[in-house]
């Protein structure tokens, strides 16, 4: 062995100084190696994720839930003043409509419906989907839904004709921002009703349904706001606001 590997050998011992020319300078000679090589790059090469296994993991780890606080139940006070005034609405609606509805089947099918949005505009009054233009243009939409689906369709294929028509129901509430969860309902109603209802056609719309949601609407605000501690809506028409350019809020 020569001086000069000595001295290489006592610069690649000594641990206290930077890391020895003569690695880098293999590890460099390695890394040309394997780039002249395409076998050795393939070998070398990271594996490719494994998407399968990557989306199951995180699909399981959605089912665990995302971990947050649930909110406080209501006080009693608002919970008995919420039921009191939700029988009064129903009961209001019902004799509205009795006269369109002569079968206790569809009076079952409505009320269904009307029940639904009594406990988001009598008590959950805060909610987007409670405020007077989801509930009503989200009624009235899926109504609309509803009778051209039982037009379509034959009553034969019910097990189409209705979940065809919730399915559209929801996309036409989303795409006009009027979402109103039980409007799902009212479209349904339309489909599975009896032949007096179905006969009915667009007129369904209009009463029971627009004729319904706007009475609970009025029985809303009136009674709602009775209470000191309710404000009753929020709003009357959505209004969408988009961050501008500037920074500036504007509505849309």
């Amino acid at each position: 062995m020569d001086g000069r590997d000595i001295s290489v050998q006592g610069a690649c011992d000594d641990r206290s100084r930077a890391p020895c020319r003569h690695d880098r300078g293999s590890r460099a000679g390695r890394t040309m190696a394997v780039e002249s090589d395409p076998a050795s790059l393939e070998a070398h090469a990271d594996p490719p994720p494994t998407a399968p296994a990557g989306f199951v993991s995180g699909y399981l780890r959605k089912l665990a839930g995302a971990h947050r606080d649930s909110p406080a139940p209501a006080p009693w006070q608002h919970t008995a003043y919420s039921t009191a005034i939700a029988i009064v609405s129903l009961v209001v609606v019902f004799n509205i409509n009795r006269e369109s509805l002569d079968n206790l089947q569809d009076v079952e099918l409505l009320l269904g419906s009307f029940g639904a949005s009594s406990v988001l505009v009598y008590h959950a009054i805060e909610s987007p989907m409670a405020q007077p233009m989801n509930v009503v243009a989200g009624h009235a939409l899926s109504a609309v839904v509803g009778v051209a689906i039982a037009m379509v369709v034959p009553e034969s294929m019910l097990w189409l004709a209705g979940p065809v028509s919730v399915g559209l129901a929801i996309a036409v509430m989303a795409l006009t921002n009027t979402t109103h969860p039980p409007g799902g309902a009212t479209a349904l109603t339309a489909v599975i009703g009896s032949d007096h209802l179905r006969s009915l056609g667009f007129y369904y719309v209009l009463q029971p349904v627009l004729t319904g949601a706007v009475a609970m609407v009025i029985c809303a605000v009136l009674l709602n706001n009775l209470h000191p501690q309710r404000q009753y809506p929020l709003y009357w028409v959505n209004q969408v606001r988009r961050q501008r350019t500037d920074g500036s809020q504007g509505k849309a």
